[in-house]
């Protein structure tokens, strides 16, 4: 499409996040803005490293979809020790299935003063725009 809005380049060094758990694992992570234990804004590459089944593909939307629900985690503007900043939904709208392993996740959350807030993001394939993302968010002092 003309004019369309491609994501930055992928870079060749992986990133991880600290500690050791699943999930954190489970995602080949490439940032290209931000950082994994940053807070703000975080732009992304992700590639899934395991099928959600086993013995079962994932498709380019699965990819998608397991990434847009890490919008808000990666994109938190408040300190996870001090702040709970819950999701109770997520809405994906897809332009098309991503083609190949890689999706780009370009996420940002805002937050009120009243205790509301809402991550959001745009997700790409090596191709151009896929799809974006919205949660609300729920946030509350630990």
């Amino acid at each position: 499409m003309a004019g369309e809005r491609r994501a930055e380049l992928l870079p060749d060094q992986e990133d991880r996040f600290a500690g050791d758990w699943g999930y954190g694992r489970a995602i080949e992570w490439r940032c290209t803005r931000g950082g994994l234990d940053e807070l703000g804004e975080t732009h992304v590459w992700s590639r899934v490293r395991m099928p959600l089944i086993d013995g079962v593909d994932l498709l380019g939307q699965d990819r998608a979809l397991i990434v847009a629900d890490s919008a808000n985690g990666l994109s938190a503007v408040l300190p996870f020790e001090k702040w709970l900043s819950i999701p109770p939904t997520m809405t994906a709208t897809m332009l098309r299935e991503p083609a190949g392993e890689w999706v780009h996740l370009a996420a940002r959350t805002i937050v009120s003063d009243d205790g509301l807030g809402l991550a959001e993001g745009e997700m790409f394939d090596l191709a151009g725009k896929v799809g974006q993302v919205a949660q609300p968010l729920l946030v509350r002092e630990r």
